[in-house]
């Protein structure tokens, strides 16, 4: 199921962003950690836009489960665990995103919103997945098909 984040839920998701982005960041040099730390950005950015601050939020989260898929099994079950100690979905849970996207634009035979584009750009350059023969190549055109639609606007 694709994330909705809404103004109801935002504080939830917020702290999942928060948490996997603590587990992520670790792994990266601490100057680039400081200097963009996403959380801070959005805590900025709430005082200013709240409705931009969601999709903000989103886009990040959606990185961010990507960036997920290259930790190791340990680093994942950790997050996992962290998630669970705060009540908070698993990370299987929140991943299931891109699978159900991705099926979707397959049902479709076509990609019909920015964010089903941006799921799956993202799934196909960073993943090494079991997608059936073809599948790979159709969702590229899509994705071409999809920009040409939305440059022709």
């Amino acid at each position: 199921m694709p994330l909705k984040i809404t103004a109801e839920n935002y504080d939830k998701y917020k702290m999942v962003f928060a948490i996997i982005w603590k587990h992520v960041s670790a792994t990266l040099h601490p100057a680039m950690v400081e200097k963009q730390s996403p959380i801070k950005f959005l805590n900025e950015l709430e005082q200013q836009n709240r409705a931009m601050a969601t999709r903000s939020l989103k886009m990040g989260l959606n990185d961010s489960l990507k960036m997920v898929t290259l930790l190791s099994a340990g680093k994942v079950l950790e997050m996992d665990a962290d998630l669970k100690h705060n009540s908070l979905p698993s990370i299987e849970s929140l991943t299931s995103v891109f699978t159900v996207t991705i099926r979707k634009a397959l049902q479709k035979k076509r990609i019909t919103t920015e964010n089903e584009y941006y799921l799956v750009k993202e799934h196909l350059l960073t993943s090494d997945d079991e997608l059936a023969e073809g599948d790979r190549e159709v969702l590229y055109q899509y994705l071409e098909a999809f920009e040409l639609a939305k440059s022709s606007k």
